[in-house]
């Protein structure tokens, strides 16, 4: 994961009040007294004796789980909380207040994590995973019922550089997450679908929800029963945007969650999968590789991150014109299928075949003139058809040195540009640091000095912003060198030196 995480938007629940106790025992009043004047240790004995008369009071089992927590025992914690739960005279209610307490639990230890993992990817230094591999593994113990965190442990234990351990944690977030993925490609669901076609392909939720975060995004919640069991899709409404994008699911909660535990939104990530990809693709495993490939694309057929893989390997495979023709059929069949016709754009570019893949970018957007990846893309076929243009005038310049270059070339590196000012005017893209290094590379080599002006004071202006980015630094970097910024290139070449 390139970027820094952000923490988990939602704040811990009040304080807990334990209803529906029988009369307690001496230890537990014993324990109770001791706890007022924050006795854990004292506390602890009584309830232990407490237990080891009644092994399922609920009552003393959930007060020695709040002990444990006062005494960082997290194992104890979580033991004497289970133990409640399963106990046989626990209420619904006592029982969601103990799964809340776990949650509570959950945030702080899942929120330390992401903590550890931006700033150990901001240091360079990859043995500082391990405090983030420790705090999720914590996690999972207190929150096994939450998949997310194997995301991150996964992502973590990647650049801790244990590849094994990296593909046991993304196979079991997959186990965890398969049913839910299963029941979404049945339905249509895909992730970045807008929500209105979310509630054509679903009908009307049987209850909705609707929360306010922090960036002022609102997440709808939509409830939807699929075969007797709940499916909860989340869809955020990003500022500046008129409708909602699905960003997420649940499928089947489980009952030990509290009603809150199972609202809570959610951002399926398909990181785990693009990685066991590129991990069986490693181990020139093909067939797997491409069953991973063919996941991420139905989860969510506009994200071509994984096309210049599938193209290596339906080439490996000997595929690759059945794979184009499939894609071809599917288009001719459903040609208001925009994501197919990302997928196939993205083939055509990857084999060169600019007029084409700009030819099928352009259907896209003339259906959806707002498509981010079919923005990026048509921005990338144009430059990438103007490298081209210009290796080829080098080398006519290498082999006659009195030949004239001809720069029509020129035209194409600005309608790349235009259209990465256009996706720019998306809120996402504003301050995307691809999209910027790129816009500055076309105006150099346009030789818009004013531009490149431009475009340096919107990214000297985003240092705090990234601040412990590198990649801010690296670009930065380059843009001064390259424009007779020496002092300033070498500031960025210190500061990057630090950060290793």
């Amino acid at each position: 994961m390139d970027r820094a995480l952000r923490f988990i938007v939602l704040g811990a629940f009040g304080a807990l009040v334990l209803s529906g106790f029988q009369c307690a025992s001496a230890d537990v009043t014993t324990a109770r007294n001791a706890m007022k004047k924050k006795d854990w240790e004292g506390a602890k004995v009584a309830l232990d004796r407490a237990i080891a008369t009644d092994s399922n009071s609920q009552e003393a089992l959930i007060m020695l789980g709040e002990v444990n927590a006062r005494r960082n025992d997290v194992p104890g914690m979580v033991q004497a909380y289970r133990k409640a739960q399963a106990s046989p005279n626990i209420t619904k209610a006592q029982s969601n207040e103990v799964s809340l307490r776990l949650y509570n639990a959950w945030i702080g230890e899942y929120n330390e994590a992401i903590k550890s993992y931006n700033d150990a990817g901001a240091s360079g230094d990859r043995t500082k995973y391990v405090a983030t591999i420790e705090r999720l593994k914590t996690a999972s113990a207190i929150k096994p019922e939450f998949p997310e965190q194997l995301a991150l442990l996964g992502s973590a234990q990647e650049a801790y550089g244990d590849t094994s351990g990296a593909i046991g944690t993304y196979t079991t977030w997959w186990n965890a997450e398969s049913a839910g993925f299963d029941v979404a490609s049945s339905k249509g669901v895909t992730l970045g679908m807008k929500r209105s076609d979310l509630l054509k392909a679903m009908g009307t939720p049987l209850q909705m929800k609707a929360d306010t975060m922090t960036d002022l995004a609102i997440v709808h919640k939509d409830r939807f029963d699929v075969g007797g069991r709940d499916f909860l899709v989340f869809s955020a409404l990003e500022p500046g945007t008129d409708d909602a994008a699905v960003e997420g699911w649940t499928y089947a909660p489980p009952s030990s969650l509290s009603e809150g535990e199972q609202w809570r939104s959610r951002t399926i990530s398909l990181a785990p999968l693009k990685a066991l990809a590129f991990f069986a693709y490693q181990r020139d495993n093909n067939e797997e590789a491409l069953a991973w490939c063919d996941r991420v694309a139905k989860a969510k057929p506009l994200d071509n991150d994984l096309t210049p893989l599938r193209t290596e390997l339906y080439a490996r495979m000997g595929k690759s014109d059945e794979a184009m023709a499939n894609l071809k059929t599917e288009i001719e069949r459903n040609p208001a299928n925009t994501g197919n016709r990302i997928q196939y754009a993205g083939m055509l570019m990857n084999q060169e075949r600019f007029d084409d893949a700009i030819a099928q970018y352009d259907a896209v957007l003339k259906a959806e003139p707002n498509n981010e990846t079919a923005l990026f893309n048509m921005a990338a076929v144009y430059k990438n058809r103007a490298v081209k243009a210009q290796m080829a005038e080098r080398a006519k310049q290498q082999a006659d040195r009195k030949y004239q270059p001809d720069e029509s070339y020129m035209k194409d590196l600005g309608t790349s540009a235009d259209y990465f000012v256009k996706l720019r005017q998306n809120f996402k893209y504003r301050d995307d640091l691809t999209v910027l290094e790129q816009l500055a590379n076309i105006y150099e080599v346009r030789r818009e000095k004013g531009r490149v002006k431009e475009i340096i004071m919107e990214l000297e202006a985003l240092r705090e912003k990234y601040a412990n980015d590198r990649k801010y630094y690296q670009i930065m970097e380059g843009v001064y060198a390259r424009n007779g910024m020496e002092d300033k290139a070498k500031e960025m070449e210190q500061k990057l030196g630090t950060m290793k």
